[in-house]
């Protein structure tokens, strides 16, 4: 019987961790290693942005259609108990603790089971969910590997469960699909970047609007860049998400709105990366943020970002900024805005996070 394969995704929406699961199941196929993968996406409407799965690859995608992300998880549970797979991976923490509880208690048949955390889940906060993470956790255990991303994430989550699964982290930094990336560059830009006047420099953010990753803190940064006589500067925003009426608003409070152009979600960001001068990250903290590797696939060649994750001042291209205020990021921003860096550096750092690599360690 051929092997079988499942990787599951809360959403098809595409943010980092779904990004990298998608690459998986890519991987996966390519590998000739499975005979049938299957992608089981659980909540939200299809957006189209897995479909090439099953055009190109033959992956079988079975969508839930929930409207949350803990909603109708009983589907889940039927699902994975009436199937038996020799590969089932998944990146989310919930996804993580219903795998582990399911293998624990025999309902759940897979030959291997790999669990990747997507971030820092004891360091954040999640609001009225932060009393469920310590109870998720404990259902931890049944892996066969536990994927941290950096040492940082693994020593988090070593000191906050009592090195109860020390014997299973295993780091292995995120790769980066330098197809999907190449495939963006290619595009036409969006319309708003088109709008943008002529002359102007680009400075590229891209994220979810939501208050982890701090997107008030990029427009206190260009209103910062006005005020220090930079006024042929536009801030080029790229997703969604529940900030972003607060944003907008902001920008009209400190008469930042004609210099902020927001995209929105896009499938492809690469197609807006490649067309600005430098990348902004300002999260508060990050499991580790891949986006900054996008930027630089896509032709960035200078990011600055707050310190928010493991191991970002080893990535070439990129200036950590040691203060999280607005003053500090302009500051740093001016800096690569008129020196135009460009570490040699870049090409082989990435060249190092194949997906394929990535995907072959996993089988070690």
């Amino acid at each position: 019987m051929p092997q079988r394969a499942l990787f599951l995704f809360p959403t098809d929406r595409m943010g980092g961790a779904e990004r990298i699961t998608r690459t998986l199941a890519i991987e996966a196929a390519r590998s000739k290693q499975y005979g049938e993968i299957h992608c089981y996406i659980h909540c939200l409407d299809r957006t189209g942005t897995l479909d090439d799965l099953e055009e190109k690859f033959g992956i079988i995608l079975k969508y839930s259609y929930a409207k949350s992300h803990f909603s109708k998880l009983w589907s889940l549970f039927q699902y994975l108990l009436a199937e038996k797979y020799d590969l089932v991976f998944s990146s989310h923490l919930h996804f993580n603790a219903v795998c582990s509880l399911m293998r624990r208690l025999g309902w759940l048949r897979v030959a291997r089971l790999i669990s990747r955390e997507s971030t820092m889940a004891f360091e954040r906060d999640f609001g009225r969910i932060n009393v469920l993470i310590p109870w998720m956790y404990a259902a931890y255990g049944a892996q066969d590997i536990i994927v941290c991303q950096t040492p940082r994430m693994r020593d988090s989550l070593s000191e906050n469960t009592a090195g109860k699964y020390d014997h299973l982290l295993k780091v292995l930094p995120n790769p980066i699909d330098m197809e999907w990336v190449a495939a963006g560059r290619d595009m036409a830009p969006p319309p708003e970047l088109d709008a943008i006047p002529a002359g102007r420099s680009k400075i590229l953010w891209c994220g979810r609007l939501s208050p982890v990753k701090s997107p008030f803190r990029a427009i206190n940064a260009l209103h910062a860049l006005h005020r220090l006589g930079r006024s042929d500067i536009q801030l080029v925003m790229v997703g969604d998400g529940p900030l972003r009426a607060a944003v907008s608003a902001l920008a009209a409070e400190l008469g930042m709105s004609e210099y902020l152009t927001m995209i929105g979600h896009h499938a492809f960001p690469s197609s807006c990366m490649a067309r600005c001068n430098v990348g902004l990250l300002t999260s508060d903290i990050e499991g580790f943020p891949n986006v900054i590797l996008e930027m630089l696939a896509s032709g960035i060649r200078s990011v600055v970002s707050t310190d928010c994750a493991d191991g970002l001042g080893d990535i070439p291209g990129v200036s950590l900024v040691s203060s999280k205020d607005e003053h500090t990021i302009a500051q740093a921003l001016l800096v690569l805005l008129e020196n135009h860096f460009s570490d040699p550096a870049i090409d082989g750092f990435l060249s190092e996070r194949s997906s394929n690599s990535f995907f072959k360690k996993l089988s070690e």
